[in-house]
């Protein structure tokens, strides 16, 4: 069994990912402030790392959450699971160097999330 191994998209994602930027909507709950302090911390102390068995972890810092991943069928979101929570985002870019993406179901005004390869 090849998991996400097979799929030519799953294979890109497959990597250590570390939050470069974020963009926001022009509305939301979060002032300007939050959003910097947000955007401040998601860039300083935010990973995710995806696995090809379809395990992935949102790293913070010091502490790992873990949680399953797949893509959508259409390969153009992916779902995760982390404890109760599922989330669907949508891909916006993906190759060896950039994958961005846009959460469908946000409550913070994060419109997008940019991240490159992490490095060690």
């Amino acid at each position: 069994m090849c998991l996400h191994s097979c799929n030519p998209t799953a294979r890109l994602l497959c990597k250590d990912w570390a939050v470069n930027d974020v963009k926001y909507t022009r509305t939301g709950p979060l002032n300007q402030a939050e959003r910097e302090q947000l955007r401040f911390k998601l860039t300083r102390e935010f990973q995710f790392r995806f696995r090809p068995d379809s395990f992935y972890y949102v790293v913070q810092g010091t502490d790992t959450a873990p949680g399953k991943w797949w893509l959508s069928a259409d390969k153009k979101q992916i779902i995760t699971i982390t404890g109760t929570d599922t989330s669907q985002s949508e891909i916006l870019t993906l190759n060896s160097k950039v994958f961005s993406f846009r959460p469908l179901n946000t409550l913070n005004n994060i419109d997008q999330l940019i991240c490159y390869p992490a490095t060690k």
